[in-house]
């Protein structure tokens, strides 16, 4: 649960505005790369763009990501994403024209640029998570729940 973003008509209002149920950043960021991984959608390149270069709880979200894959019985190779980061011709960059304001610049060279650098830590998959990564037919039941379970400590 986390409070509203405090506005200016909030003082006026008869009530105090509710927390609203959402996931931690970790969780959404480790979903986006999820995202990007598995298809080509530009906003997805684009949101990891503006997070890659802020500090993050980088073992988790790795975690993260590596669980969210299995779970969607896919095996995770994180040079297959830094290379699609690399080159960055996977992406509609089109698609992502709808979705941005007309004067907004898409700067595709710093946005993939930023994403190989700052997502790079995902390289790094401890031992559990490499044995996760390489199982997309989830015979590593077992595994993944000793994963999960040890989240909340990362």
């Amino acid at each position: 649960m986390m409070a509203q973003v405090p506005q200016s008509y909030f003082q006026h209002l008869p009530f105090v505005p509710a927390e609203i149920r959402c996931l931690s950043l970790d969780e959404i960021l480790a979903e986006k790369l999820r995202a990007c991984y598995q298809r080509n959608k530009a906003r997805d390149i684009y949101d990891l763009g503006m997070f890659a270069t802020r500090p993050h709880n980088q073992a988790k979200i790795r975690r993260l990501l590596t669980i969210k894959l299995w779970q969607a019985h896919d095996a995770f190779d994180p040079t297959r994403l830094n290379r699609k980061f690399v080159d960055g011709n996977d992406f509609d960059w089109d698609d992502l024209r709808q979705l941005t304001r007309r004067t907004t610049e898409i700067d595709k060279e710093r946005i993939t640029r930023d994403c190989v650098r700052g997502f790079s830590f995902l390289n790094e998959l401890s031992p559990e998570e490499q044995i996760l990564a390489a199982d997309p037919y989830q015979r590593e039941r077992n595994l993944c729940e000793h994963l999960v379970a040890s989240l909340p400590t990362l």
